[in-house]
């Protein structure tokens, strides 16, 4: 069984690492004109980041992975640390 409260921290950290890596080009995507605010079948309403403001960000080598959680498309990345020794 999925746990939503790990399952949200770890969207709001990948939300805050993705804003720090963003650049102006990206940051002009996500400002977007496209980003009509949808809804899911629940009416929560959602913005989708288009998919190109993930293209080419440096230090982010992850491909597109999803989950759905109550109807919200949100993207996972899995990162290993390294064990303390």
């Amino acid at each position: 069984m999925i746990n939503i409260k790990i399952v949200k921290s770890y969207f709001f950290l990948f939300v805050t690492v993705t804003f720090v890596f963003l650049g102006v080009r990206e940051l002009s995507l996500l400002a977007s004109t496209d980003n009509v605010i949808k809804k899911t079948s629940n009416g929560t309403q959602f913005v989708r980041t288009p998919e190109e403001a993930f293209l080419n960000l440096p230090d982010y080598p992850f491909k597109p992975n999803y989950v759905v959680i109550d109807g919200l498309r949100i993207t996972t990345a899995i990162i290993t640390l390294p064990r303390a020794k």
